[in-house]
């Protein structure tokens, strides 16, 4: 069950990949006091820099809901070792390779299984950075993205984790197979008139369309951080998500 100490958790969370934590902190204390957001993911980029610890004891501080977005992946031992020094650390999601295998996923599972906070461990599936093309030419891997990505979220619901990471292209296709509370956070979200600078992400949707696809929680990074008032920004994707949930009501 989710702590009575959380925050109420929004769906959006945006992707802290600031030059530092220092402004990864600014950013998102900023965010806090002039729009109702709340949920932030903080990524390697940030993390592993000093004072990327002291971050989330910040974010924490300020009631923030934590997605620690890491992606391990390494044999079993190691990935149950590593994910037991994190226990100490402030966050609700963390993030794993699904790649790593199921031995893998199962070995991370039971470190949250000894715990008594809500947390939830979340299997990375196919990054949006890929396509079909990258997936058959660089990687050997037959089959389209989302016969991957259905595999991997079937293995890693079957392995006890709370949820996956997909991009928004694969929402609709494993819903089918994988109903809530099994969670889906989706990376690549695009405002429809956006335009961003460095766009590495292939499999891309606006927030509306990966909501009504049945996301649970939409990451989004660059369309908040390149704009050049984040906080209009941030707001117009929070009032988009209110609307569309008023339309469901």
């Amino acid at each position: 069950m989710l702590s009575a100490h959380l925050p109420p958790i929004q769906p959006l969370l945006l992707a802290l990949d600031t030059p530092n934590p220092e402004a990864a902190w600014q950013l998102a204390n900023r965010l806090m006091q002039e729009t109702p957001l709340k949920g932030f993911k903080v990524g390697m980029s940030v993390f592993y820099q000093p004072g990327g610890r002291q971050l989330l004891h910040r974010l924490h501080e300020a009631g923030a809901f934590i997605m620690l977005d890491l992606k391990l992946h390494d044999i079993p031992e190691t990935v149950h070792r590593s994910v037991s020094a994190l226990m100490d650390l402030p966050w609700h999601l963390l993030t794993l390779h699904a790649l790593g295998g199921f031995d893998m996923l199962m070995a991370a599972q039971s470190v949250l299984n000894k715990a008594h906070l809500y947390r939830a461990l979340l299997g990375v599936t196919v990054l949006t950075s890929h396509s079909d093309k990258t997936l058959h030419n660089e990687l050997g891997i037959n089959g389209s993205v989302a016969d991957a990505v259905i595999r991997l979220a079937t293995m890693v619901a079957n392995a006890g984790l709370g949820g996956v990471v997909c991009s928004p292209h694969e929402i609709a296709p494993i819903r089918n197979h994988l109903s809530p509370p099994f969670k889906l956070v989706t990376p690549g979200i695009r405002l429809a008139d956006s335009h961003v600078q460095g766009d590495d992400q292939l499999r891309a949707a606006t927030p509306q369309t990966a909501r009504e696809a049945g996301a649970d929680f939409l990451v989004v990074g660059r369309p908040i951080l390149q704009d050049s008032d984040p906080v209009r920004a941030c707001q117009k994707i929070l009032d988009s998500l209110s609307t569309e949930a008023s339309k469901h009501a």
